[in-house]
């Protein structure tokens, strides 16, 4: 693009990017630091190849949807902050060629690896050589004096005393050996059904997979920002389960939503998880984490400030003195498409809702819609280019929605 000058600013308007890539420009000067704020939602961002300079803002941990972040073959000093460990999701990141030192964050993914430090003479710690002080270096030389001396004795006396041994005993040994490898293996042969359960793909399986693209969360981080599913933090009430607000310590106000213990809301939970954890757009309602523990189900969202569109083409102008203007009720209906055909055509995943009315429309403190309730939706399409085997099942009945 031949852009030239400091990052452009101006991007901090394009609240719903989910990618960004400026790669193989003339950008210089440092990284912002809000990037988080105004690009929420921002999946890859790729600045490589440019003049960029300064450290690495401590911010981008905040960037909780990232899958790629390569800021690789820039003037990038300091230490990588070791907060971007904590971003679960991703699985590409590349700072090569740059002039950063220090301890580099350990991530969850296995596909990051040393070439993604090349370059940076100054960093250590897995996938690279251990961080080792002067101190460290020390003491290793210190203990080495005089532990190898000790080590070599103790080796040698092994060896002489194992020429001792009769060759009737040695073939004892190796024959006691052979039979429990024998056994071994007739008991991995003769128990395959042992070996394929502990395989099967159970619900708690499924769930778990779904932690590479949402965080989980404990039960007790929960409570404490519900006030212990306190009545009086109850927001909203379906047949599927109650919604709660919750202020969690960093004075984050999300919202959640708590699922009724019934088997046929199983396959509610998981759908909802893997649609709304794998698909970000600005008219869908952001599934930031879940939790499934002790048998309990709970899904949490971003917290929607104006409630859903039920309410206020219902209830709220009677109650508030508020009216929603035809204007706005066009925004709201155009963002509702827009959000629908994003749904319906998007590459990686293809999604049919079946069930839009305004009580699965939240509105945020803009009054942009964001579609929610995924529960009795279908996958049609994957980017494997096949029909998911999810709507066998999940036509056959409809839930209402909360």
């Amino acid at each position: 693009m031949g852009l030239r000058g400091p990052f452009p600013l101006g991007v901090k308007n394009c609240t719903s990017l989910t990618e960004l890539d400026l790669s193989s420009n003339h950008l210089t000067g440092q990284l912002p630091s809000n990037v988080s704020d105004f690009m929420q939602f921002l999946t890859k961002l790729d600045l490589s190849s440019n003049n960029l300079s300064g450290p690495i803002p401590s911010s981008f941990c905040n960037l909780s949807f990232i899958n790629v972040l390569r800021l690789d073959n820039n003037q990038l000093t300091g230490q990588i902050p070791l907060e971007l460990a904590g971003l679960d999701r991703i699985k590409e990141f590349d700072v090569a060629n740059n002039r950063l030192s220090g301890q580099v964050p350990i991530f969850r993914s296995s596909s990051i690896s040393a070439d993604s430090y090349a370059g940076n003479l100054g960093l250590c710690g897995p996938p690279l050589d251990p961080c080792v002080w002067r101190a460290e270096k020390d003491l290793f030389l210190a203990g080495f004096a005089v532990g190898f001396p000790f080590f070599t004795i103790v080796t040698l006396l092994m060896v002489y005393c194992s020429t001792r041994l009769s060759m009737s005993n040695m073939r004892s040994f190796l024959l006691m050996v052979k039979k429990i490898k024998g056994r071994k293996q007739d008991l991995i042969s003769q128990s395959p059904d042992i070996l394929l359960t502990e395989q099967n793909n159970t619900e708690e399986s499924k769930v778990t997979s779904m932690e590479k693209y949402i965080r989980r969360l404990s039960l007790v981080e929960l409570k404490l920002a519900t006030n212990n599913f306190d009545t009086k933090s109850e927001i909203g009430y379906g047949n599927m389960g109650i919604m709660y607000k919750a202020v969690f310590p960093n004075s984050m106000m999300l919202a959640v939503k708590r699922l009724h213990k019934f088997e046929s809301f199983e396959k509610e939970f998981l759908l909802e998880i893997q649609i709304l954890g794998r698909l970000r757009n600005t008219n869908l309602v952001p599934l930031l984490c879940f939790c499934f523990e002790m048998d309990k189900k709970f899904l949490v969202y971003k917290y929607m400030s104006n409630g859903t569109l039920h309410q206020w083409l219902h209830s709220r102008p009677q109650v508030e003195g508020r009216k929603m203007g035809w204007t706005l009720r066009l925004r709201i209906a155009v963002g509702i498409a827009r959000g629908l055909a994003w749904l319906h055509h998007n590459n990686a995943l293809q999604v049919a809702h079946l069930k839009i009315d305004s009580k699965c429309i939240l509105l945020d403190d803009m009054f942009e819609p964001k579609i929610s309730n995924f529960g009795n939706s279908i996958i049609l399409m994957t980017t494997s280019g096949t029909l998911s085997s999810g709507c066998t099942f999940v036509v056959q009945h409809s839930v209402p929605s909360p």
